[in-house]
This record gives C-alpha cells, structure tokens and sequence, in this order.
C-alpha cells in the first residue's frame, strides 16, 4: 500500500476513489496555518461522512468560511429532506441560511406539485392514450414522449433540440440528462452527429474511446467463458470485421445464432463440429422438405468456410486465467497493433491506443512483474485506470455544446431546455442492485453499528430520487422533453416511471396542467414528416409529401441531385404502395402476366400449402425468395430435433413388435413392456446422443426421461384402444403423390404437381377400415380437420386421408386423429363410426365431402402460386404478425391496424 500511495502521489494516476482518499490523507497531514482567505461551501443536500471529513480538514485552513444551509424554518416538505451539518464548525465558520425560493414559474410550479404528491388518485400512464408526437412547442412547455426503444428516444431527441435552436436558445443552454441506470453516452455520440449536433468532448475519457472498448470487450469475453452474446459484440466492432474479413464475420454472427449455447472457447469448435454432424443427421433423416435439406447442406458448406476464421479469432482473444502482469500488457499491446494500423486507423483511435500502451506500462510498475494476477483483478484494473484518464479535447468541436450527463452531474445548473431521457421504473427512480459481497443485511448491520449511514442501502431510496426529480425539474426555464422506452434491443418490456404518473396528475388537476403533453412515436414510423424532419435526408424523404405547393416542390427537386431524386421516388412509391397493401410486386404479387411453374419443379408438402394459407407473403420469402432465418438458442431441444427423436422411439418399438395380425399385435401389448422401453430409449441415447453433441448432459438426460415417460402413456394409450381392435399396419410411409391441377385460365394446360407426404402412421382392423394417425408433440400444434379445411388453413390429416384412399382403394376410410405424445392421448378426431371416444363422427357421404373439399382448396392455392399471386394477406394477423411470431416480420412490416380496418368495412 506504501508503494501505490507513492506511485500516485509521483504520477498523479488512479482511480477517482483512490485521489479522493489521497487528498483528504493530504490536508489531514497539512498544518493548521491558513491557505487562503474564503472558503463558501454551498449546494449539498446531505453530508456524508467522507464530505464530512474533508470539511473538517479544509476549514481550518482558511481565514474566513461561509457554509450555506437551507432555511429549515418554512414549510415546505423539501426542506425536510436536505439534511445541513450539524456538527460544531470552527470559529471562523459562519452558517449562512440560503434564502427560500421568491418566483414561481411553471416549471417550479411543477416540481412543487410533484414533490408534495397531490395527485396519489391519478391514472396511470398505461391506462391514457397518447397522442402522436408532432414536435410543437407553441402551446406546450412539457412533454411526455413514448418511444419504442431507446435508440428513438435519442432521436426524438434529435428533433426536438433541432426544433429549439430554430428558435434561438444557444447550445449551451440545453441539456440532455439521464438518471444513470444506463447510460445514454455511447447512443447519443452515435445519434447527434448524423443529425448534425455536435457532441461535446470535455469530459471524454480513454475508456470511451473504440480501443479501450473493444479490449474491454475481449476481457469480458474471457471472464464470461465465451457466451455467444459477448462473441458477437466483440464480432460487430469494425476493426475486427476488417481485420478477419467483413463477410465471413457477418456469416458467423448470423449462423451462430442456431449452435446451441456456448461455455469456453474450446466448446465452439465443438459446436461447429456437432452441428454439422448433426445437420447431416437432418439431412439423411428422410424429411418431407426439399427446401429443408438444401438449407442444411448449404449451412454445412458456410460451417466449412466459418471454421478457420473462427478458429483464429478464438485463438487471437484467448487470455489465460492468471498470468504476470507484464504477460497480460503485451497480449493486449499485440491485439492493439493487430486491429489497430497505423496506416488505416483514424487520428483518435492511434490516440488512445497509445495511452493504452502507456496504462499498460504503468500497471506492470505497480506490482513485482513476476507476481501472479487473475483475469478479474487486472480487468478491475485496466477498468479502473482507463476510466480515470482524460483525453484532450479535440479542436474539430465549436465552443459551445450541449451538456449531456447524468442527473447527479448537472446539479447547480440552469438551463432554458431540458431533455430527461430513459424514465422507466428502477432508472429514475434508480434501484440499486443487491451486492452478494456487501448485502442489504450486513449494510444495515454497519451503519446501525457506527450510528452512520457509512453503506447506501441497496434497493430504492425513494426520499433521494423524489429530490433529485424536483430538483431537475427547477433546473428548466423554458421547455422540458421527457422520454421513457418501452422495451429493450430483446423485445423485454419496460414499465415507465411512477414519477410520469405524477406529472400526468399535474397536468389533470393544475390549471397550467395543458401546458404538459403524453405523446408518442409509433415503432412503424419510416418517413417522418416535415415538421419533425431534423437532417437533410429527412427533408427529402418529405418531398413527395401531397402538401406541398407545386413551387415548393419545383424548389426542392433543382435542389436535389436527379439520382437522389430517383432514388427517393421509387422508395417513397414502394412504401405508399406498402402502407395501403396494394397488389404489387412490392406487396407480394410477382408477375400476373406469366406462370410460375418453376415453384413446382421440386416435390411439395402439404406443410408448405398451410403455410400459403396462413400468408402467402411468407410462402414467398421461404420458398420462392429463399430467405433465410435463424432461431435463437435455447437450452433445450429444437421442435424439428425432438419430433425426430419421437419418430425413431415409435418406429423403432412398434417394428420390435413384430405383428402382422390384430392377434399379434394384443398378445404384444399384453406382455410386460419395462425391458422394452428401456431398449428404446437406450437405442436413441446410443445412436442420436453423437448426434446432438450440441446439447448439454443435463439437457439430454432430461429428454431422454421424457421420452421414457411418453413411451410408458403410449403403451397404455395403446393398451385401451385394443376394444377399437385397429392395428399399426404402415410405419413412417414416405409416399409420392402426383395431384392434377387445371389451369386458371382457359388456354394454359394442365399441371401434375409431385407431392411428398410421410404419414407417420395407418392402421387397419379385421374389418378392412384404415385409420391414419398423425404424432404430434403437444396440444399446441394439433388442428381440427373439418375446422381447419372450412377455414381454408389446415390440410394435412384430410390429405392424408386422400392420398391413403388411392394407396388402399379395397379398404374403407375409418379416419384419422392427432396422437399427443406428452399427453398420451388423442385429439381431434374424425371418423365414420365411433371407434373410440372423444371425436366427431360423420358420415361417409360427409368424410366424401370433406375430402372434395380438402381437395378443392388445395388446387385453388396452387393456382394462385403458379399465377405468382403472393400478396400480403395473412389469416390471422392479431396472433401471427408479431415480432417473433414470424420469422419474416421485419421483411413485411404489416400494418395490422390497416389490415382490420379493411377488414370491418368490408
């Protein structure tokens, strides 16, 4: 400790905490003769005991010494809260009350009415209906703005501050604050540029700069044992796409999203080879779709090509665990110069990497460079030291500049227009996390101890936050925008401040009260309009706007370049075109004046059908623009992986039955079937454990038992059905059926369309009836036949029942049900005689039309698929067209609302 006290000392370099500590041991070792002649101490709210201790040591060295404090003597609650030093001060102090608060602005008026929460009955802000935002500031002072997510409140941002300095506020009097639960430093840097504000870099420190942020990054991979998330943070950082190649970078980042979760740098390469061991599992698995199988070999070969550069990439970022100092510098110091060129780097980037160089140097002094570190310590390290430096401000900024910065750091400051960005609740107010080393119990314990708030308490301090909140409020003389997130870059929700709720019953009860605005800015909003326009590009995109005036528009397009102005024309058509779904290419409809029988030259599944039905803009991206799609990772089993392993558990038990007669099948059942299911599911552990490497032991055990315990319902769901005496005649029959279509249009032949359909299942009995069973692995996938075929959406039993008719033409059609394996039971039967329990019997004449119909709609659909009719027109927008939903939902971006307004007038 002697020798880090002296390093600080001679190099005047650590963390703010550490200077803090050296300056109070500084005057605590300083004599008692005066320095100076007046000291004023004024603007706390609280004095906590470090404040403390530096007060007691400065006041002695002063001739004459001014402490303010609050006048106590009034009435209002806020003063209740500020806490003054009631600790005996030197004779040469003098307490001097600040005078109460005089004038009462609007703003003031609302901080008062907040502070003393008058409003406890009023409606919350989740029950009101915003209005859209229009960026007038004429009759409102404060707004209230919804945003989707945090990036479009930086914007919203944007155009309001655009707004304001048209009407003459400097820069320097506008400020953009946040509480501090996240911070908004990196977005707003990223955001006011391409607006044209300029981002003040006083206060910019090294650990802001993209060096220190991508080593922060590599530090936090290592620690975290390489989570896909952080990978591919590190991935998106520029200097690391051009360094391995933009393109194989963007492929990994893309195709990484379907291997499974990984721990350790090692387990990559393992996933990458399990994978595509596992694809080629899929591949050779018999599926239905054509489709399916070139996406997975396609998938093999990117793997192929991903597999070297991933390699290196791992290799290149690997840290040891504890290693010397010096060993820990020089890793970083050759990232740096590897990513890093001098050549092709930016001026400020070649900055920091030296300071970096210099970090480096200075941490290996501060420790016997042979004495061992862990990652965590010299990360807590590097943090620390790279966030205390701070970097020259660059001669590129103008004088003057926005102040943006935490809540905590503005106080004391007056300005004209404020911007509150990120006002959800546990940000503002802020709620401190829970800290495993130091909790709230042990804190509590301390403080009541030393009779002392020595430790915050964790949690919210709601007395804190609600003063902070008045105190921001009086800090605002003209306008105040507040903007608060309703989710994060992950789709999770947010729920706004309580301190909103506040503002909102001001604005009901006050008469100043419609002077504040709730507003919002809808996430579909691509063109803003012109009275939001805040760059040149927006104001472009406005001139196609119907308002504007033949001169204004005459004006605008000598102004813009005939390229730009094309360009812009066709975006701005495509998206009108788009907004009121009008049939066109860009809507869905390809061609209407030629076929497309090339949609029909590889065998089709009833699957695909069903998908047209449900939209057949999504048919168009998967089969016919082929655009690809990834799912996210999770811990379990894959629907698609784990229908597989269900297949091959039934195929592989009902073949070991070895029956060809109901007799057989019944003395089968009657035996003792434990050793059985046993040898079943340790056949799938011995053959697919290889195969799904990917997943975890625990992962795999448990799906091994949930395979055990559905075997166990489907011997007994079996055992029950023999009264119905059908039994498993087909397994798993892989059948191609050819379905003639007539042209839609008179003059254009015929077509035979090839269709593949595996029937997981048909049963006879004695009698010669057929029943056709298909697996299914919950109730959530199941449909009802006679349903789903007068709704025009669902196919697959009824076509089954079609294609299983002409394979048997001897035999009569029973029906057909859904078995669900995790329930083992049936579901949403159809058949001609009662054969078991719980479904809907109709009669043949019925199953006759069921099928004709069946038949019919499926011809209508491949009619509209060969004219290249793919419009946007999905079944069931409200429970599909979501994000995450469907997969192709930011390709479509669908106005539901547009969509059931259409709806209801027809």
């Amino acid at each position: 400790m002697k020798y880090l006290d002296h390093f600080v000392r001679e190099h005047q370099f650590a963390s703010s905490s550490t200077i803090l500590q050296l300056a109070n041991s500084i005057l605590e070792e300083k004599g008692r003769l005066p320095v100076g002649n007046l000291l004023v101490v004024d603007g706390f709210y609280e004095y906590n005991p470090v404040q403390k201790s530096f007060l007691k040591n400065l006041i002695p060295l002063y001739n004459r010494v001014f402490i303010y404090t609050p006048d106590r003597t009034t009435s209002h609650p806020v003063f209740n809260y500020l806490q003054p030093i009631n600790e005996e001060v030197e004779c040469n102090s003098e307490i001097v009350i600040s005078p109460a608060l005089k004038s009462m602005t609007f703003f003031n008026h609302l901080a008062d009415s907040t502070f003393r929460n008058q409003f406890k009955k009023t409606k919350s802000l989740s029950d009101r209906v915003p209005i859209l935002h229009d960026n007038n500031w004429e009759i409102f002072d404060a707004k209230i703005v919804r945003c989707s997510t945090r990036r479009k409140e930086v914007e919203t941002a944007t155009r309001s501050i655009r707004h304001w300095l048209n009407g003459g506020p400097a820069l320097d009097r506008i400020a953009v604050l946040f509480r501090g639960g996240f911070n908004y430093s990196k977005l707003i840097r990223l955001v006011f540029p391409h607006y044209g504000l300029p981002v003040p870099d006083k206060d910019r420190k090294l650990s802001d700069t993209i060096p220190v942020r991508l080593i922060q990054k590599v530090l936090e991979i290592n620690e975290k044992r390489f989570t896909h998330e952080s990978i591919v943070d590190l991935a998106r950082f520029s200097d690391i796409r051009r360094y391995y190649g933009a393109e194989i970078i963007q492929k990994f980042e893309y195709k990484s999203a379907s291997w499974g979760l990984s721990f350790g740098n090692d387990t990559w390469i393992k996933q990458l080879e399990r994978r595509k061991e596992h694809l080629r599992t899929l591949i050779d698995s018999g599926m239905d779709d054509d489709r399916d199988k070139a996406h997975f070999a396609k998938e093999i070969d990117d793997i192929d090509e991903i597999y070297p550069v991933l390699s290196q990439f791992l290799k290149d970022i690997s840290l040891p665990e504890k290693t010397d100092w010096m060993q820990y510098g020089n890793i970083i110091l050759k990232l740096l110069e590897k990513y890093f060129d001098q050549k092709d780097s930016p001026e400020d980037d070649i900055e920091a990497v030296d300071n970096i160089r210099s970090v480096c140097r200075k941490m290996i002094v501060l420790s016997d460079r042979n004495n061992a570190v862990c990652l965590r310590h010299f990360t807590m390290a590097f943090n620390i030291l790279t966030d205390s430096i701070a970097l020259e401000q660059s001669v590129r900024q103008p004088g003057s500049k926005i102040l943006f910065s935490d809540i905590m750091n503005a106080r004391g400051e007056q300005f004209d227009n404020v911007v509150i960005l990120g006002m959800i609740d546990g940000e503002f107010p802020i709620k401190r996390r829970e800290n495993p080393i130091l909790n709230k119990r042990q804190r509590n314990e301390f403080n009541e101890r030393f009779s002392v708030e020595v430790f915050s308490s964790t949690g919210t301090n709601i007395a804190e936050e609600k003063y902070l909140f008045y105190q921001v409020l009086n800090q605002v003389s003209s306008a105040l925008l507040i903007t608060y997130p309703q989710s994060d870059s992950s789709g999770h929700s947010y729920t706004e401040s309580p301190f909103l709720n506040e503002i909102m019953g001001f604005a009901d009860s006050s008469d100043s009260g419609g002077r504040v605005s709730y507003e919002t800015v809808p996430a579909s909003a691509v063109i803003p309009e012109i009275g939001k326009a805040a760059s040149a590009a927006e104001i472009e995109w406005n001139i196609f706007q119907r308002h504007w005036r033949s001169a204004d528009l005459h004006f605008l397009r000598e102004f813009i370049p005939k390229e730009k102005f094309d360009s812009l024309s066709l975006k701005i058509r495509i998206e009108n075109l788009r907004r009121e779904n009008i049939p066109t290419e860009w809507s869905g409809v390809l061609n209407l004046s030629r076929s497309f029988e090339e949609c029909f030259e590889k065998l089709l599944s009833v699957t695909q059908i069903q998908q047209y039905a449900w939209c057949p803009f999504l048919y168009l991206c998967r089969y016919v623009w082929k655009v690809d799609t990834v799912e996210e990772p999770t811990a379990e089993l894959p629907p698609l992986s784990e229908g597989l392993l269900i297949h091959a558990l039934f195929e592989y038990v009902l073949k070991k039955a070895r029956h060809n007669t109901f007799e057989q099948w019944r003395e089968y059942l009657d035996r003792d079937l434990n050793s059985a299911i046993e040898e079943a599911v340790e056949y799938i552990d011995t053959r697919f454990r290889t195969k799904f490497g990917f997943t975890e032991d625990i992962v795999w055990h448990k799906k091994l038992n949930d395979l055990r315990t559905g075997l166990r319902l489907f011997i007994e769901r079996e055992r029950e059905s023999l009264q119905s005496r059908f039994y498993p005649q087909d397994l798993e029959q892989d059948i191609r059926y050819l379905l003639n279509v007539p042209a839609a249009d008179a003059g254009k032949p015929a077509l035979k369309i090839p269709f593949r359909a595996r029937i997981d299942r048909i049963d006879r009995n004695p009698e010669g009836d057929i029943m056709v069973i298909e697996y299914k692995r919950s109730r959530t996938s199941v449909q009802d036949p006679l349903k789903g075929v007068e709704e025009g959406v669902y196919f697959q039993i009824p076509f089954y029942l079609i294609i299983a008719s002409e394979k048997y033409p001897d035999n009569k059609l029973g029906g057909a049900y859904s078995y669900i394996f995790y329930e083992g039971k049936l579901a949403k039967g159809v058949m001609t005689r009662p054969h078991y329990r719980y479904v809907k019997i109709v009669s043949p004449e019925e199953m006759e039309d069921l099928l004709g119909q069946t038949r019919s709609k499926i011809i209508n659909i491949l009619q509209q698929i060969r004219t290249g009719n793919f419009v946007l027109n999905p079944y069931d927008p409200k429970r599909r067209c979501e994000h995450g939903n469907c997969e192709y939902y930011d390709v479509c971006r669908i106005d539901t609302r547009h969509l059931e307004i259409t709806d209801e007038d027809a």
